[in-house]
């Protein structure tokens, strides 16, 4: 985090989002979505030693939206899973200054993603295979 203090964070990642993309085979996946603003966010990790090796993201929203998303996977990439449990939203806001206040939902949104997908990892660990939601069959 250091190495982003001094400089407008939000806008940086605004014009040049990083680690946009999916992976290939990952370890865990957590999608998220706000039927308010329309915005849809999947994350993807790569999990080595219990350490998030590489975070890939794809964004269906706005420029904030996926800027934010850009600066959490930049932020949290190389992070332990741990480090990552223990994010406080004042850490993440400290370089999200200029993020206007009706775009504030889109760091909690890009923390519940990357942390849906840490859970995803989680329990392919335990059971040793995606958790599938339950759904009900629509009838025709």
């Amino acid at each position: 985090m250091n190495k982003m203090k001094n400089k407008n964070v939000l806008y940086e990642h605004f014009f040049n989002p990083q680690r946009m993309g999916e992976l290939d085979s990952p370890d865990g996946i957590g999608i998220i979505g706000n039927a308010q603003c329309g915005d849809i966010l999947i994350f993807y990790i790569k999990v080595n030693d219990k350490r998030v090796e590489k975070i890939r993201f794809k964004c269906l929203g706005c420029g904030a939206s996926k800027a934010v998303a850009s600066y959490i996977a930049e932020l949290c990439e190389g992070k332990s899973i741990q480090e990552i449990e223990q994010l406080k939203m004042e850490e993440i806001f400290e370089n999200l200054k200029e993020l206007p206040k009706n775009r504030w939902h889109c760091p909690f949104q890009a923390l519940d993603a990357l942390k849906m997908a840490i859970d995803d990892w989680k329990s392919r660990e335990r059971e040793g295979k995606r958790k599938m939601i339950d759904v009900e069959p629509i009838s025709s």
